[in-house]
Parts: C-alpha cells; structure tokens; sequence
C-alpha cells in the first residue's frame, strides 16, 4: 500500500478521520516482487523486495581464498538468471531466485629432488608445461575431484656427465604415487631422480666453448671431468668448473663402485 485517495492527507496504512458524511476511502496500492539470491559462500548483493519493473544490480565475489591452500571460484548463475559475469542486472517483472554456484580448488605443489641446483626440466600436466628448476617449485590450481597426470623428463644429463633417472612421483608424507593423481585437497609431489651412470664422452659438444677441444689432450678432458684439472685455460676456468668439482668430489665415491 502507498497511501489514499487524494481526500485523505498522507499515505499512512493506518490513518484517523472524523464522519461527518459520507466518505469514499480508496487505497492505492504498488506491486512489488521478491529477488531471492542463495549463496553458499561470499556475500551477494541484492536481494530483496522491489517495485515491478525495476532493474535491480546484483553483484558477487569472483575468487574467495583461504589460509590453508583452497580457494572457492564462482563459476556461475542459475535458477531464474543464467550466466557467468559476477555483476548482472536482474528485471523484476516476477518473483525471482538465483544461486551462485561455486567450485573449490586446492593449491598443488610439483617439485624435484635428487637433482643439483640450477637443473632446468619441462613438467607437464594435463597438457599444460612449466619450466621448472632443480630447486625450484611450480604452483597451480585444481578443482576438487579432478584429476591430474604430471609428467617430467625421464633422464637428465647434469655437468655433461651424470645421468640421473626419473624413479617416481612421491607425495608430502613420501609415499609413492600412482597416476593419475585425483586432487581431494591441498599436497605437494616430488618427483624422485636417482643417479644411474657416469658418461664419460670426450667429444666436444660435451665441453664447453670456453674449451677448445681442438688444442686440449685426452688427459685434460679426463681431468676436467673428473674434477682434478685445476688450471686455467686461456685465461679462463672451464665455466661450470667450480661446481662440477664439488659435485665430482661429493658423488665420486658412489659412481666409481656403481659406474666405473
């Protein structure tokens, strides 16, 4: 109700007068409609009672995230309004209901171990790739429920000279996995690379171009590789060298019993 006629002052519902004769009371009234929005999350705005034929704006959160690696993503309207975009404009010729729906995703971890600092490998998942470093990590987004297929080189040849397998993906609590992986709430994996051989290959794509092949001996390539050559060669150490003897020294031991 918006009031009465005009022989009544005011556009109370409840108003007084005095009869002295007779009187003709007309209420005027307006229709108006509901606009209902359902949420299981977020905070939506525009619900409520409107005039007919008002165009009313509603408006909701895209991403919500949380402190433990999930996050909630709208992914749409349904009900009596259809469609993606978080801010729509609703006509109220009706009584009208709509529910945000949503998707939870948690946050998936991909990184390696057994390799040495500075290695850089392509992971793949579910068709998507990412470079990843040795040291490194690669982050991304999956649905709850989904499932993921991660894949990283097979071999990697490090220093020119150590060849190290891909043995498995393990999970946070170091536990082998098995593909495809179904994505039920944040993890980490690791993929797992053992040494398996020492190439010894004295050709000179194998060497750096800070080494001239062409003037350095046998013996010289022999002890770069194995981390005993010490000198400089026109004025330059063998780029790398520094770390590929750290790494000679440490993994020696375990390649001339498994290897040589």
């Amino acid at each position: 109700m918006t009031g009465w006629n005009s022989t009544i002052p005011g556009d109370n519902s409840t108003s007084q007068i005095t009869v002295r004769a007779p009187v003709i009371l007309l209420a005027k009234w307006k229709t108006q409609y509901e606009l209902n929005i359902q949420s299981a999350y977020g905070n939506p705005q525009g619900a409520g009672w409107y005039n007919a034929g008002t165009t009313v704006p509603v408006n909701i959160q895209a991403l919500l995230n949380y402190p433990n690696s999930t996050r909630r993503v709208f992914m749409g309207w349904s009900g009596d309004y259809t469609g993606q975009s978080t801010n729509i404009t609703v006509q109220m010729n009706s009584p009208e209901a709509i529910t945000a729906n949503w998707a939870t995703q948690y946050l998936v971890t991909f990184k390696i171990v057994g390799l040495e600092n500075s290695t850089t490998l392509e992971l793949k998942v579910n068709n998507t790739s990412y470079p990843i470093l040795s040291n490194g990590n690669v982050q991304a987004w999956y649905s709850a429920g989904s499932t993921i297929n991660p894949t990283i080189n097979q071999t990697v040849t490090y220093a020119y000279i150590f060849v190290y397998n891909f043995a498995g993906w393990h999970d946070s609590a170091g536990a082998g996995v098995q593909m495809p992986i179904i994505v039920n709430g944040p993890e980490s994996y690791s993929a797992q690379y053992n040494l398996a051989a020492l190439q010894l290959d004295y050709q000179s794509n194998y060497l750096s171009s800070a080494f001239d092949p062409h003037s350095a001996s046998i013996q010289q390539h022999l002890y770069v590789i194995l981390g005993t050559y010490v000198g400089e060669y026109n004025g330059r150490l063998w780029p790398g060298f520094n770390s590929g003897l750290s790494l000679i020294r440490k993994r020696f031991s375990v390649i001339q019993t498994q290897v040589l």
